[in-house]
């Protein structure tokens, strides 16, 4: 019995071992190379996702809260239909601008703009810097889609 005993207890040392030594060389490194993979697959869908809109194209945009008071300026460029808030794409001379209800500038669109969200700064925005930058903390609007065309690089396969 004792000799059973002493081969139990030295089988789960062996066992916690190799666990802890699996753990140490195989799932850790693992781990840590994972980081510079995921900020680099961000940094390609926020840079190679979608490609710039045609000029005077319309393009619709969306903000969350709905509540919020969205305002385009110059003002001919939006246009309202069927609810939807649509925008025709800037030409080169001219920026489009999204306001807020007091005047403050949340987005400025260059003609060429390739974003297509911008949002209020998150915790995991300091691996990768948005590359239209990021809404006012005390901003009304919580976050800005606009519907940019996807580039497609194989057909069948999600960009």
């Amino acid at each position: 019995m004792a000799l059973s005993r002493q081969n139990l207890r030295l089988s789960l040392t062996l066992l916690v071992l190799v666990l802890v030594l699996v753990i140490v060389i195989v799932i850790g490194p693992v781990v840590l190379s994972m980081g510079p993979v995921i900020s680099i697959l961000f940094w390609l869908s926020s840079a190679y996702c979608y490609t710039q809109a045609a000029t005077d194209g319309l393009v619709k945009v969306s903000y969350s809260p709905v509540e919020a008071t969205l305002d385009i300026t110059p003002k001919t460029r939006a246009v309202l239909r069927d609810g939807d808030l649509l925008v025709h794409w800037p030409a080169a001379d001219g920026n489009v601008q999204l306001r807020d209800e007091s005047g403050a500038v949340l987005l400025d669109i260059a003609p060429s703009s390739v974003v297509a969200t911008v949002h209020k700064r998150l915790w995991w925005n300091w691996l990768l810097e948005h590359p239209a930058g990021y809404l006012d903390d005390q901003s009304p609007v919580d976050g800005i889609e606009i519907e940019m065309p996807r580039k497609t690089i194989l057909n069948g396969v999600p960009a």
